[in-house]
């Protein structure tokens, strides 16, 4: 379960920005909150608004950015770039200056855990993991804490070998890295959060493909994925009777991607991508209906195949538990759409094991369907920082306050800045000029 997550000079983030899921004390509530103990509620999804370019990949990306580390970095050979420091470019002093990420969660023994880290490009000069060993009173324990320079100070909660994979540290590596792969059964739940727990989807053609070739090999194997699919495509009416499997040749942006899996796992990727799904139609001559005619994926509309496409994930976090984090959810979907994965995820019949959503949107007819400790508005002041500001910190606000009207007006931020009569007129001169009479 997320709790929060925070980043410093990393993209279009200069200063420290926030986004917590910790409820607040807001009454009138649409979508409830998890209970984690007596102090504290965390709400199952974040819906991040803003203008484009106002930076709200860029929060998403923190994420991908800090999984990335945590899982690659115990593979890094001295020398090479931790591609994670993407600092900060509008300022010529954050060049020189470390990328900070710190998050707050509890992974899936139960634990409470605060990871934090600095680095530069080349370097870690600061690491930290804490974990909480009373969630009533919030009493924090030390598990290690690394700084450049000095030796490890290791908290007496830590078991387990420690010196000796401190001595097997270089210096772009993440100790948690380095320990969860040592067999420190200690900090393995740790890591297995980033590997097995945090989804992130930053998503492009190549991996909504992937995704589909992957779904059609696990429906090949479970016909209980392949029902459950068909039924939910039934109730979405995307014109379509349901979806079939079939053996099918690789498209060539896969072909390349294979090229670059590693030899012994090749003949395995091939394997895992053989299959395609196919959609299935009514085939008529004229009026009379005489049969199925299956057609490619790809044939179907683009917001069909990325709900496809996204269906694994969907039912294996609210399956399993997780959070999923992903950039424009809505893009190529129907607001209804939409609003039927929010569901999914606020509704405790379909999440069980307390699954969370956090994405990014433009979609304004969601807000007033949210609440105001659900919704953070992404803006860029005029020296290009992102700047995160969570709804319910607004004053002025009230239970009954119309959040999409004021949200299209401007009043909450997070709409671009659009002179529309004069970006109009300087259309029209500039044809009224160029056309020849």
């Amino acid at each position: 379960m997320l709790i929060s997550f925070s980043a410093n000079n990393f993209r279009s983030i200069k200063n420290t920005q926030t986004i917590s899921l910790e409820a607040t004390s807001y009454n009138e509530r649409k979508i409830l909150p998890f209970n984690i103990s007596d102090k504290k509620n965390i709400v199952p999804i974040a819906v991040i608004y803003g203008a484009n370019a106002a930076g709200k990949s860029n929060v998403i990306k923190i994420l991908k950015a800090l999984e990335w580390f945590v899982l690659i970095s115990n593979k890094l050979d001295p020398g090479d770039n931790i591609i994670a420091n993407d600092f900060f470019a509008f300022d010529l002093n954050y060049r020189k200056e470390p990328t900070t990420f710190e998050i707050d969660f509890i992974a899936k023994d139960g634990i409470r855990y605060r990871f934090k880290v600095s680095f530069t490009q080349k370097e870690v000069l600061y690491e930290s993991l804490y974990q909480s060993i009373n969630r009533k009173k919030e009493t924090w324990q030390k598990l290690y804490i690394r700084e450049k320079g000095k030796e490890m100070d290791f908290g007496e909660f830590l078991k387990g070998p420690q010196k000796q994979i401190e001595e097997l540290l270089i210096e772009n590596q993440l100790f948690l890295s380095k320990a969860a792969n040592h067999k420190n059964a200690q900090l393995r739940p740790v890591f297995e959060y980033f590997k097995d727990s945090l989804y992130v989807n930053i998503l492009t053609e190549a991996s909504d493909e992937l995704q589909l070739r992957m779904l059609a090999r696990i429906i090949s194997e479970n016909k209980k994925y392949l029902d459950l699919l068909n039924n939910i495509l039934e109730q979405i009416d995307v014109g379509i009777l349901g979806i079939d499997i079939a053996e099918a040749k690789l498209p060539q942006g896969l072909v390349e991607f294979g090229e670059k899996v590693k030899d012994e796992d090749k003949k395995q990727f091939l394997d895992m991508m053989k299959f395609e799904l196919k959609t299935q139609h009514r085939l008529f001559d004229q009026e009379k209906e005489i049969g199925i005619q299956n057609l490619s994926l790809k044939e179907a509309s683009e917001g069909t195949q990325k709900f496809i496409s996204l269906f694994r994930q969907i039912i294996s976090i609210l399956e399993e538990g997780g959070v999923w984090v992903i950039d424009e959810l809505d893009k190529s979907f129907h607001p209804l759409l939409t609003q039927l994965i929010i569901r999914l995820f606020t509704n405790p019949e379909t999440n069980p094991n307390k699954a969370q959503l956090l994405f990014s949107t433009h979609d304004a007819t969601l807000i007033d369907t949210l609440d105001k400790d659900t919704i953070y508005i992404i803006q860029k002041n005029t020296k290009g920082e992102t700047q995160v500001r969570r709804v319910s910190e607004q004053r002025g606000l009230r239970n009954d306050t119309p959040l999409e009207k004021w949200y299209m007006e401007g009043r909450i931020g997070g709409i671009p800045n659009i002179i529309k009569n004069k970006s109009i007129s300087i259309v029209e001169e500039f044809l009224q000029n160029s056309i020849v009479k």
